[in-house]
């Protein structure tokens, strides 16, 4: 079972939230989802690759992989907040 934290977010959501101006999550190209272990955030994050996400950040703190296929941000890059 996927937990989705955040999909799309209307502007207004999105900056209540504290997202970044120009998120992905705004344009519909993001997604947030809870993660239980770091094998399952493993799991997902190695079948978003194949899938073609060529974005993957996770907080660690908030148990969260946020997926993005945004094609005007930088690609293939992972980060750890």
């Amino acid at each position: 079972t996927l937990k989705i934290n955040s999909g799309y977010r209307c502007p207004a959501h999105n900056n209540a939230v504290g997202g970044k101006a120009h998120s992905s999550h705004v344009r519909g190209m993001a997604v947030d989802i809870g993660v239980a272990t770091p094998t399952e955030l493993f799991i997902i994050a190695q079948a978003a690759f194949k899938e073609g996400a060529h974005r993957v950040g996770f907080y660690r703190d908030k148990r969260i992989i946020h997926l993005d296929i945004d094609p005007t941000l930088p690609q293939d890059v992972i980060w750890a907040l």
